[in-house]
């Protein structure tokens, strides 16, 4: 099964589980300094119901495999963390105490934290990484396309003319030989031969009693240089002229975009565009390019992020 198969299948059974608050993860981090034995970033798994819970921990392992196929780690342990390092519904509490004789001074004795609601999150990050093995593929068939393209190939071979026979040069005619002299009759070439030597060539061709002529050669082309008058115009070829957006289309598109996450901000009371980055959303000059209303090939990566920091249906993220 392809890759991206496989994320999308996954996804539809994580979200055929009960999407609440019934299905989390638990993991409790001592802090206590030289407590033994060391830390522990062991997750629990917790249900209100055991066929659930089983369920979920069977296609947490089988994506923790695809994650890490060589790792030799606990596999549901590898897709909890994961869903960790995506930052959705998670609760961070620790357990503060002072120090005797320390005055003021307290220290972590415990980090608690809990994902919630994780066939959701599972689900969304099944989506993610569906549209990221996509993009892979692309930019991995682009230079093959562009050397298959007919349009990137060579220009055929033309084919060998008159002109293309080099001509005699002037440097091998005698004195009383001209470059003229290779456009007269047989017969003048055929005064400087002895008897015996035209009775050779007579006997070489039967079918000839004379000397064959020369081609003819014109003057400007035998003081030509060979390189001169074998040059071909450059074949042109045609350039693909890139796709100008309509100003007015991008004007249209940025508007709504703007007027989307202004809302979904004042939602959450956010100021800044560095808080949807700090939330697990994209980066701040991304989101700005998002609100100047100019398309790219990230635009897709770009809507699930908001979608997981709004926590939206991915069809309401503005395109």
């Amino acid at each position: 099964m392809d890759e991206s198969d496989f994320w999308r299948e996954l996804a539809k059974e994580f979200r055929a589980l009960p999407q609440d608050d019934s299905t989390y993860a638990d993991q409790v981090i001592d802090g206590i300094p030289g407590s033994e034995p060391p830390p522990s970033d062991y997750w629990m798994l917790h249900s209100n119901s055991t066929h659930v819970a089983m369920q979920f921990e069977a296609l947490a392992r089988r994506g923790g495999d695809v994650l890490l196929p060589n790792d030799t780690s606990d596999s549901f342990q590898v897709w909890i963390n994961a869903l960790c390092s995506y930052g959705l519904y998670i609760d961070t509490k620790n357990i503060m105490q002072r120090l005797p004789g320390a005055g003021l001074l307290e220290v972590v004795l415990q980090v608690r934290k809990r994902i919630r609601r994780l066939p959701e999150t599972s689900a969304l990050f099944c989506g993610g990484k569906e549209i990221q093995t996509l993009l892979d593929k692309r930019t991995k068939k682009a230079p093959e396309a562009q050397e298959n393209d007919p349009g990137n190939w060579p220009p055929p071979a033309e084919p060998q003319t008159v002109s293309d026979v080099p001509a005699t040069p002037a440097s091998m005619l005698t004195d009383s030989t001209s470059v003229e002299s290779c456009e007269e009759p047989t017969a003048h070439h055929e005064s400087h031969l002895t008897d015996d030597q035209q009775k050779a060539i007579a006997e070489a061709e039967p079918n000839s009693g004379s000397l064959r002529p020369l081609p003819a050669v014109r003057r400007d082309e035998a003081q030509m240089p060979k390189e001169d008058r074998n040059a071909k115009k450059p074949v042109k070829r045609s350039q693909k002229q890139k796709t100008i957006e309509n100003p007015r289309s991008v004007e249209r598109r940025s508007k709504r975009r703007s007027a989307w996450l202004d809302e979904k901000c004042g939602e959450k009371k956010w100021t800044s565009d560095l808080e949807i980055q700090n939330s697990g959303g994209p980066t701040y000059n991304t989101i700005q390019r998002y609100r100047s209303g100019k398309k790219s090939t990230h635009d897709p990566s770009v809507r699930l992020k908001l979608a997981t920091v709004f926590v939206c249906k991915l069809d309401e993220v503005p395109k």
